[in-house]
C-alpha cells in the first residue's frame, strides 16, 4: 500500500498523468474515507488516499522510481515478540540481508530463537520497556514489527513507535478480529489479523473447489479489509474476451484487470493489450459474486 500526502507527486494528478508513461505495475484500488474505488484514468488522487498496487515481483522498486513516489526499502527490522509469526518473518526478512533484532520477554523462547536465527539480533527482554527499545535502535530503525500474543501490547507499543519516529514502517498483529476496525484510524501503520488472513485463504479454497476447472475462480483474495476481491480466472478458448483489446472491453464500473500471466510471464496489462486462451488473469473489483470471467463484463 501507498498513501498519498499533500505535498506529494501525486496528489491533484489522474492515474493517466501519473502512470500514463510507467509500465511494470498498476494501481488496482483506492482507499478514500473509508470507501473503495477501482481507479480509471480520469481518477484523482487526494491527500490521504491509500494506494494497493499490483506488480510482478521485482518491479515494484523500478516502478516507484519511474514514477517519482517516494519508497524507502527497509534495512533495518526490530521485532517485538519471539513466537512462531517472528521466527518465519525474520527468516525471510534475513534471506533478504536485512539486518533483524528480535525483543523476547520469555527467556526460554529467546533462546530457542537465539539458537534457530544464527544471523539474527535476538534479546531477552520486555519489548514494551520504552527504554529498551530505544537501547536497541528503535529511533533508527525502518520498521518495527509488533507481534506479541497481546493485541493491547502490539497497538500500544506501535503508537508508541509511532510517536517517537515520525518516519518508521509499524505493524501490529491484532488477534481479535473486532479490534482491526478500530485500531486503523489510529494511524499506527499496518494492522495484521492471523485469523482474517485464515479466512482468506478459506475463502479461495472454497470458491476455486466450487468452480473446478475451466474459466471459473481459481484463487481469491480480500483486498483493503475485505472491501475488494482479487479473483484469478483462466482465459477459456470460447470466452468472450479474448482476443480484443481490453479498453475495448465493456467491463462493469469498479473493475479492472489487475495482471495476465501467460505461460510464466506476468504482465501488468494496458489498454491496448489482449487475452488469449489459456491465460490466467487477476481482477479486482468492488463487486461480489463474480463465478465466471465473463461476470466483469456488463451485460
Amino acid at each position: 500500500n501507498y498513501d498519498v500526502v499533500s505535498d506529494g507527486v501525486l496528489c491533484g494528478k489522474s492515474v493517466m498523468e501519473a502512470f500514463g508513461s510507467v509500465k511494470g505495475a498498476l494501481v488496482c484500488a483506492v482507499e478514500r474515507s473509508g470507501e473503495v474505488y477501482i481507479p480509471k484514468g480520469d481518477f484523482e488522487f487526494e491527500s490521504g488516499d491509500v494506494l494497493t498496487i499490483v506488480a510482478p515481483t521485482g518491479n515494484l522498486n523500478r516502478f516507484f522510481k519511474d514514477s517519482g513516489m517516494f519508497n524507502h526499502s527497509a534495512k533495518k527490522v526490530l521485532i517485538c515478540g519471539g513466537g512462531g509469526t517472528t521466527y518465519y518473518l525474520a527468516n525471510q526478512l534475513l534471506s533478504q540481508h536485512i539486518s533483524t533484532t528480535s525483543i523476547e520477554r520469555d527467556s526460554t523462547h529467546a533462546l530457542t530463537l537465539a539458537n534457530t536465527l544464527e544471523e539474527a539480533n535476538v534479546i531477552n527482554g520486555d519489548g514494551t520497556n520504552q527504554t529498551l527499545l530505544k537501547e536497541e535502535g528503535l529511533l533508527d530503525t525502518d520498521a518495527f514489527c509488533c507481534l506479541t500474543g497481546v493485541d493491547e501490547e502490539n497497538i500500544l507499543t506501535a503508537l508508541y513507535a509511532k510517536s517517537v519516529s515520525e518516519n518508521i514502517k509499524t505493524v501490529a498483529k491484532i488477534n481479535r478480529v473486532e479490534l482491526v476496525s478500530l485500531v486503523e484510524p489510529l494511524g499506527i501503520g499496518s494492522v495484521v489479523s492471523p485469523k482474517m488472513i485464515a479466512a482468506d485463504r478459506i475463502v479461495s479454497y472454497v470458491r476455486a473447489r466450487q468452480n473446478g476447472v475451466g474459466s471459473g475462480v481459481m484463487t481469491l483474495h480480500k483486498l483493503v479489509d475485505g472491501k475488494a476481491e482479487a479473483l484469478e480466472f483462466r482465459v477459456a478458448h470460447d470466452s468472450k474476451l479474448k482476443d480484443i483489446e481490453i479498453s475495448k472491453l465493456p467491463l462493469k464500473n469498479n473493475v479492472v484487470i489487475a495482471s495476465i500471466n501467460r505461460a510464466g510471464k506476468i504482465i501488468s496489462p494496458r489498454g491496448s493489450d489482449i487475452l488469449n486462451s489459456g491465460d490466467t488473469v487477476v481482477v479486482v473489483t468492488t463487486h461480489t459474486g463474480f463465478d465466471v470471467l465473463e461476470d466483469i463484463l456488463k451485460q
